[in-house]
């Protein structure tokens, strides 16, 4: 096991920005795969549609912002890492 690069670094506040963003974006594709799973189809297929496209919207959104705050925000979650 080789620790992750950011282990242990202490995280600018934009970086700790960052990551909430990141973490807020991956919430929300949990949540939408939990809705899609359970949602009852009450509405037509063009709401479902365009609902789905503004939630997508707004991750990618999020995404985007977490990546131009710090480019390695994914990385940074990162505890370890194994080679085999």
């Amino acid at each position: 096991m080789k620790p992750g690069k950011y282990v242990g670094v202490t995280l600018t506040p934009d970086q700790i920005k960052a990551q909430r963003l990141a973490r807020k974006a991956l919430k929300m594709r949990v949540a939408l795969a939990d809705a899609l799973m359970t949602q009852p189809d009450i509405h037509s297929r063009e709401y479902w549609h365009r609902r789905l496209d503004w939630y997508l919207n707004q991750i990618d959104r999020l995404d985007a912002d977490a990546v131009k705050l710090f480019p390695d925000v994914q990385e940074s979650f990162v505890i370890a890492s194994m080679t085999i």
